[in-house]
C-alpha cells in the first residue's frame, strides 16, 4: 500500500519531532478513514529501520487492537510478522510467555481497563496474574503462604494448579540464572514493597499479612490490586519501550492525570512508563471530532482542562497540524 502525499508528510513531521530529542510527542489527529494507523505504521517502519525498536500500542479494545496491530505490522513481510508480536495481552503475565524475537520490531498491545488496577478500574483481574503474584511473593518468603492464598484465589477452580505450576517455573528459571527474570522478581518485591508502605527490615510477606491481619487499611480488591499492579510496572519497566501509541488517545484521558492520583505507587510506575514520563517516545493517534467524549458535567469539564495541561506540558517540544478539544 502506498502512501499518499499528506500521509507522507506526516510521517515525516512526526520523525523530525521524534528526532529533535528521544522523548519526542506527537499528536495526529484527523477525520476517521484517513489512514492514522497507517501513518502509526510507517513511522515504525522508519523507526525500527534505524534501531531495534520496543513498541506498547494502547488501546481500549483487545479485540481491535490485534487487528491493528496486524495493521501496524504491514511494512513486514507477512511470514515475519507472528515474531515481532507478543502472545500474552496482560503485561503482568509477559514472564511467564516467549518475547516476541524479531531482530528489529516488537510490538505488544495492552487495555488500560483490564491490564492493571487503578482508581477508577478497580477488579481482581485473571486468576493468571493473581496466582504468579502469589508464586512470587511465596518464593520470596521460602514457604506455603496459606492465608495469601485465600486472599488471592477469588475460589478460582484453578488457582492452586496455576500456583503451582508458576512455582516451578519461578525456581527452574532462577537456577537457570536468567539475568531477565531475575531483574522481574526484583522489581516486583520493590514494587510490592513501595505498595504497602514495608519498613526496610521487615520481610514483604509479613508486612502485608500485618495488613491484611488489621482489615482497617485495605480491602480483598487492594490487595489484588497491589499484587497486579506490581506484576505490571516490573513487566513494562523491563521491556523499556521505545514507542508508545495510544490509538483514540481521549479515550484513556484518566492516565494523562497527575500520578499522584494513583491507587498505589505501583499504578504510578505504570502511568510514567505509559505516558513517556521520564524516556521512550509517545504517539497520540485521535480522530476528530469527538463530541461523544465531551465532558458533561462541571467536575468532568474541570478535569478535562487538568488532563489538556498535562498533555501539553509533555509536549512542548512538539508542533502539530490539527488540535482540537471540545
Amino acid at each position: 500500500m502506498k502512501a499518499k502525499p499528506f500521509q507522507e508528510a506526516t510521517v515525516t513531521a512526526v520523525m523530525r519531532a521524534f528526532k529533535r530529542t528521544s522523548t519526542g510527542r506527537y499528536l495526529v489527529a484527523d477525520e476517521p478513514g484517513l489512514g492514522k494507523t497507517f501513518v502509526a505504521r510507517r513511522v515504525l517502519s522508519e523507526l525500527s529501520s534505524r534501531e531495534k525498536l520496543t513498541v506498547l500500542y494502547v488501546c481500549a479494545n483487545q479485540s481491535i487492537a490485534a487487528q491493528n496491530v496486524d495493521q501496524l505490522l504491514g511494512e513486514l513481510p507477512v511470514e515475519e510478522r507472528k515474531s515481532a508480536r507478543a502472545s500474552a495481552d496482560r503485561p503482568g503475565l509477559l514472564p511467564l510467555t516467549s518475547p516476541p524475537d524479531h531482530p528489529c520490531l516488537n510490538i505488544y498491545s495492552l487495555t488500560p481497563g483490564t491490564a492493571f488496577s487503578g482508581a477508577k478500574r478497580r477488579h481482581k483481574g485473571r486468576v493468571q496474574e493473581r496466582a504468579f503474584a502469589t508464586a512470587l511473593l511465596e518464593y520470596s518468603a521460602g514457604s506455603k503462604l496459606q492465608w495469601l492464598r485465600d486472599e488471592l484465589s477469588w475460589n478460582s477452580h484453578n488457582f492452586d494448579f496455576l500456583l503451582k505450576d508458576y512455582g516451578e517455573k519461578i525456581i527452574r528459571r532462577v537456577s537457570h540464572i536468567d539475568k531477565g527474570f531475575a531483574q522481574f522478581v526484583a522489581r516486583f518485591s520493590t514494587a510490592m514493597r513501595e505498595c504497602i508502605n514495608a519498613e526496610k527490615l521487615v520481610k514483604t510477606h509479613v508486612a502485608l499479612k500485618a495488613i491484611i491481619d488489621t482489615k482497617k487499611s485495605c480491602t480483598r480488591l487492594d490487595v489484588t490490586g497491589w499484587c497486579r499492579n506490581s506484576l505490571a510496572a516490573a513487566a513494562l519497566e523491563e521491556l523499556d519501550p521505545g514507542l508508545i501509541i495510544f490509538d483514540e488517545f481521549q479515550r484513556f484521558r484518566d492516565l494523562m492525570a497527575n500520578a499522584e492520583t494513583s491507587l498505589d505507587p505501583a499504578e504510578a510506575r505504570i502511568r510514567n512508563i505509559l505516558t513517556a514520563e521520564t524516556s521512550g517516545r509517545l504517539l497520540l493517534l485521535s480522530a476528530t471530532p469527538y463530541e461523544a467524549l465531551r465532558p458533561a458535567t462541571k467536575a468532568e469539564r474541570h478535569e478535562m482542562s487538568a488532563v489538556r495541561c498535562k498533555i501539553m506540558g509533555t509536549m512542548t517540544t512538539t508542533s502539530f497540524g490539527c488540535w482540537i478539544f471540545c
